[in-house]
């Protein structure tokens, strides 16, 4: 395994539960593996690596700056500035940079191709906490190749010191400055569609329904809202799947820099872009997750165009269910003691989401 003995690389599968310094996205991809789940391969740049970097670079003033400055909202916004410039101005060291390609390399040889574009995903330590969503807080490149992969982490390294990440950090309370975050690395998925599932029904708040919103191509049309997704809703009571076509005018592709919207031709948007097969091996997992867990849980996935059924369905990301539905569940006249006890264990309700990232 490459750069196994320094702590700053680690593969997915060697981040099982309880793995410090990865951050919780990457902690959540190998929780998923250690249950047989399946997920894209890849490594992960550690908080280690980011630590190392930071106490070499110059940071340490910027640091102590911005974290004197939880009051200023105008100065908090210009100190962080001067990070991210200094972050992405500064080269990494040239130990990470070797460790970096030694893992490029293995992930060639895992793949069985000689050249693949990765997505880069920032996966930082104040991830998924309790009463706070830190989701799209961070930014994930999509499309990189092996050539910009250094600067990728870079940048989501400045990324930590987004306006936005800042502002939100000082808003709930947490650290400013203090604050790690590690970067995941994966084969970028040819993704036929994508897009986000919920063990429960996140607007009426009924814990008896799996929710699947899905688009053709990557999951950024769903995740941002630019697109009326399908709708899949499926029963836990009796495998019964509602289903319900979207508006799916446009889908994210990989393009230059990212992704990119295309238009869909009219035929594409009157298709369903899952089958129903797929849709209940997605519900299976996320019942799985759900189980696992103890309480329900919020994933990104995919459909890979490259793979088969079932292995095709791949997930991405697994976060708690943090929505407060439009109206409160209640459990119906007629159900059985079994129904009841569950809503009593499962039925929760929860704080604020925000979402805005992959």
């Amino acid at each position: 395994m490459a750069a196994a003995g320094s702590g700053q690389l680690r593969w997915l599968e060697e981040c099982p539960k309880g793995t410090g310094g990865i951050g919780g996205k990457a902690a959540g991809l190998g929780e998923m593996l250690a249950l047989g789940l399946r997920v894209p391969t890849g490594f992960v740049v550690t908080e280690a690596a980011y630590d190392a970097f930071r106490a070499c670079s110059g940071l340490e003033a910027h640091l102590r700056e911005l974290a004197a400055l939880h009051g200023d909202r105008q100065w908090m916004s210009t100190v962080a500035a001067t990070l991210r410039e200094h972050i992405e101005a500064t080269p990494l060291p040239a130990l990470l940079v070797h460790e970096i390609s030694r893992a490029c390399d293995e992930l060639e040889r895992r793949c069985g191709v000689e050249e693949f574009t990765v997505a880069v995903r920032s996966s930082a330590s104040a991830e998924d906490l309790p009463g706070a969503s830190f989701a799209g807080q961070q930014d994930t490149y999509l499309g990189v190749s092996r050539d910009g992969l250094v600067d990728a982490v870079r940048r989501c390294w400045a990324s930590l010191f987004s306006e936005r990440a800042v502002a939100y950090r000082a808003q709930m309370g947490f650290p400013l400055a203090d604050v790690s975050i590690a970067v995941v690395v994966q084969k970028l998925v040819s993704a036929r569609a994508s897009g986000v599932m919920f063990t429960m029904n996140p607007v009426t708040g009924n814990p008896f329904e799996v929710i699947i919103e899905a688009n053709w191509g990557l999951g950024e049309s769903v995740v941002a809202g630019t697109v009326v997704p399908d709708r899949f809703v499926v029963s836990k009571h009796d495998c019964t799947l509602q289903r319900q076509l979207g508006e799916k005018t446009q889908a994210a592709v990989v393009g230059p820099g990212g992704h990119r919207m295309i238009d869909l031709p009219p035929e594409r948007q009157r298709e369903f872009c899952l089958t129903d097969a797929e849709v209940f091996e997605l519900a299976r997992l996320g019942r799985l997750m759900e189980q696992h867990y103890g309480e329900p849980r919020d994933v990104e996935w995919t459909a890979d165009s490259e793979l088969p059924f079932p292995e095709n369905v791949l997930l991405l990301q697994v976060r708690p269910v943090t929505t407060t539905g439009l109206g409160e569940w209640h459990c119906e006249q007629g159900k059985n003691a079994t129904d009841h006890i569950l809503d009593v264990l499962i039925g929760k309700r929860f704080g604020g989401r925000g979402r805005a990232e992959a």
